[in-house]
Order: structure tokens, then sequence, then C-alpha cells
């Protein structure tokens, strides 16, 4: 494992990508296929996590309903 992070949910974190102060975006190694993805995570320790969090789940409800060449696709 790279980048001195725990695996996700199985996935290799591969390298740090962005950051803020409710998530960052990770570069990760699916399982199996080795693709190298984007996963952006919560940071867990803020104090408006659950709201992010919901924020989240609506940014990937939207997310899951664009298809566009310019627009990275959403996996899951």
């Amino acid at each position: 494992m790279s980048a001195g992070f725990e695996p996700i949910d199985n996935y290799e974190v591969a390298a740090f990508i962005a950051g803020g102060g409710t998530s960052q975006v990770l570069e990760v190694i699916e399982p199996g296929t080795h693709r190298h993805l984007a996963m952006k995570v919560i940071n867990e320790n803020h104090p408006d996590a659950k709201a992010h969090k919901a924020a989240l789940k609506a940014e990937a409800a939207i997310a899951k309903q664009l298809d566009h060449p310019n627009v990275i696709h959403y996996e899951g």
C-alpha cells in the first residue's frame, strides 16, 4: 500500500488528490480489476459530518444521472 493510508472497503489508497475541511478525494485502486478511481471521503471528525453525508448522498444521486464524456462517471 502506498501513500501511508489504510485500505478503504478493500480499495488500496494510491494517493491523496485534494482535501478540505469536510472531505478529501483519494486515488484508489479497485480490487480485482486494478482500475484507478477517485473516492471522496467525508471527514468524520468535522462537526457537521452528518449534514455533509446527506449532501454527499445528494451529490451521488445527481452524478448517477449524468452521462457525458467530459463528466466523471459515477461508479458507486
